[in-house]
């Protein structure tokens, strides 16, 4: 079984590394996949263990995103001797591991003058390019041809390798293959030398036989994953129905977490309209009539011309109707409307402030955990929104609640699985409190602006 191990950075390329990495299971199977080396165990030296993964690997793959060097106009994360992913590149490098860089996102390979001078050699290896958009699957299968030809594996062996039921196939070494094709050869010319002699020789009244072409089986369709095409279907709507029918479908999926973020957004309520006023109807005294407005009226018609008088015959006098008075009409009382401040809740408003304080534990903290970075918590009706600001420029978003004590509760899923927290309490106009990411945990202060 091949060992293939995936190289990148979470916060540049991580969701389209799932979806490379969703593709490499199909085709050579879940055991022979490695990612996320830099989950290292406690305790223990990470440029050890990445030398002992590598130096198990067949095949290295480093996922090249926009961000790979670090955010634009800041400097080189590949400066820093102990960044993980400089350390898993030339430790590949040192090892002579085969390294396939593939470029996402747009990105383009690094020169040999913006890298460190033990990185340099990666400058010259010939990259993939991979495209998240249609051309996706083109792509990917160009990857896996070139993971292929580097591994030297039929398609039979890559189907054996995962798992699925095919034929033996016979891995001959180099020197083995050559024997036999030279032994292949020989055989052939020698069975067209014996055809010809018997055709010219013994039978020139009958035609020669005709090669009949042995059809190939088509390769099976890479297997499609549901949650991937359902989300993708929906990752840019503007309907929180679509993220709700989402969690419905995929409660613990790979994008749970996103998908809440973005239902959270989505639903908060908006301000409620004024109510209408009310009609105001005219009231007088008992029996007296109350003067309606004119209407228009109607345009005159053409009238038929008169005919000769009818006389009806004369009879008893019919007693005139009397008319009775109107009663008088009802005032209608106007609806009282409820104030606004009986909709809001007493800690609705914006608080804004920085991390005042950061600290490492476990595992994922060495490298990422440092102070500063704005911190913005927006209340609506109850519903909160925080919003940190990391110190590489990426945003972390967590959506939660306030109690009536003005006890706040958020989270955040991670694609990964992993849950950041952010807790406190609000009192006299200002949140107090920690948000916990990973093995970083950052003391906040804000203030009600």
């Amino acid at each position: 079984m091949p060992r293939i191990t995936i190289s990148y950075r979470r916060e540049d390329s991580g969701v389209i590394t799932g979806r490379i990495f969703d593709r490499l299971v199909v085709r050579y199977g879940r055991d022979a996949i490695f990612r996320d080396i830099d989950n290292v165990p406690f305790g223990v030296d990470f440029r050890t263990h990445i030398d002992q993964v590598l130096g198990a690997s067949d095949v290295v793959v480093a996922v090249v995103g926009p961000q790979w060097a670090g955010p634009a106009g800041s400097p080189s994360r590949l400066g820093d001797t102990v960044d993980p992913v400089r350390v898993e590149i030339e430790t590949a490098l040192r090892k002579g591991v085969p390294l396939i860089p593939v470029l996402v996102l747009g990105a383009a390979m690094p020169a040999g003058d913006q890298l460190p001078e033990s990185l340099k050699d990666f400058a010259y290896r010939n990259a993939v390019q991979l495209d998240a958009g249609q051309d996706f699957d083109v792509h990917m299968a160009r990857v896996i041809r070139a993971i292929d030809g580097v591994l030297g594996l039929t398609v039979e062996v890559a189907r054996a390798s995962a798992g699925e039921t095919a034929p033996a196939v016979l891995q001959l070494q180099p020197a083995k293959r050559l024997g036999v094709l030279i032994g292949g050869s020989l055989a052939a010319i020698l069975v067209v030398a014996v055809g010809a002699g018997w055709y010219f020789g013994f039978d020139r009244q009958k035609p020669p036989p005709v090669a009949v072409a042995t059809p190939v089986a088509a390769p099976p369709a890479p297997a499609v994953d549901p949650e991937l095409v359902f989300w993708q279907s929906v990752e840019n709507s503007s309907s929180a129905a679509d993220f709700d029918e989402y969690l419905r479908k995929f409660p613990d999926g790979r994008f749970a977490g996103l998908a809440r973020n973005r239902l959270a957004s989505l639903q908060v309520p908006a301000p409620a309209p004024a109510p209408p006023p009310s009609p105001t109807v005219p009231v007088g005294p008992a029996g007296a009539d109350v003067a309606s407005p004119a209407r228009p009226q109607a345009p005159d018609r053409l009238q038929p011309a008169p005919g000769p008088p009818v006389i009806k015959p004369a009879g008893p006098p019919q007693p005139r109707p009397r008319r009775l008075p109107e009663p008088a009409p009802t005032a209608v009382a106007a609806p009282t409307p409820v104030p606004k401040e009986a909709l809001a809740n007493p800690f609705d408003g914006s608080y804004t402030g920085t991390v005042t304080a950061a600290a490492s534990v476990g595992e994922g903290g060495h490298n990422n955990c440092r102070n500063g970075g704005p911190v913005q918590m927006k209340i609506i009706r109850g519903a909160v929104i925080i919003r940190q600001a990391r110190s590489d420029g990426e945003v972390v978003g967590y959506s939660g609640t306030v109690d009536a004590r003005g006890s706040v509760t958020a989270s955040h899923t991670g694609f990964d699985g992993f849950v950041f927290s952010a807790f406190g309490s609000i009192s006299q106009n200002r949140f107090a409190g920690q948000i916990r990411r990973r093995g970083c945990y950052f003391t906040v202060d804000l203030a009600r602006g």
